[in-house]
């Protein structure tokens, strides 16, 4: 195989991994302009734009470096980004609408500010445990990651735990209840039409 794999304008399920079905070694996977309803990434190095994820299962990451930017993930049944000992940015997607969580961290590469999540609108996730939006547990306490100018709204637990849930450095979102660091604010988002999934804020 390539060191790189591009995939453009696609529809599939896509499942690449070092060990799995698709054999790729420690490569780099370029995914664009594509819709999936699952997408699973292991030991790789991705870089997605303009993705689109609805109805499906959601992205799973594991030890990879990833940007994931520009991206829709929306009513997906099992959760909308999972995550786990990866590195990189989650950077301006929209994350609405997902069953579970919106992203969930299972573990961090040991090193502060690894994973950084910016610029996203985090919207309407519904929580069957911690964290609705952003769900990062405990074992990341040492290594947290960083939460920067995102709108985190509007998320649900059917059991009353909070939109973000464990050990993160939240520093100027707007966050439905408000959260403690620099500069968060809670200011209602004044978007465009909810109801009709438009985000654009108005």
């Amino acid at each position: 195989w390539s060191k790189r794999i591009v995939f453009d304008s696609c529809r599939t399920d896509l499942y690449i991994s070092h060990d799995g079905n698709i054999e790729y070694d420690y490569g780099e996977v370029i995914l664009k302009n594509s819709s999936f309803w699952r997408l699973y990434i292991n030991d790789s190095k991705l870089i997605s734009s303009n993705i689109t994820i609805l109805n499906g299962v959601g992205l799973d990451f594991f030890n990879s470096d990833i940007l994931i930017q520009n991206c829709i993930i929306s009513n997906c049944g099992y959760g909308g980004i999972y995550i786990k000992n990866c590195t990189g940015q989650i950077y301006n997607n929209l994350i609405t609408h997902n069953l579970d969580y919106g992203i969930y961290i299972s573990a961090l590469v040991e090193e502060v500010g690894s994973l950084k999540i910016i610029n996203n609108t985090i919207f309407g996730n519904i929580g069957y445990r911690n964290g609705s939006a952003i769900n990062a547990p405990g074992y990341n306490e040492n290594y947290p990651p960083i939460i920067m100018n995102n709108i985190i709204w509007s998320n649900r637990s059917k059991y009353g735990y909070p939109q973000i849930y464990g050990s993160v450095i939240a520093t100027y979102n707007d966050i439905e209840g408000g959260f403690e660091g620099e500069g968060n604010i809670d200011l209602y988002p004044d978007f465009a039409d909810t109801s009709i999934n438009n985000y654009i804020l108005i």
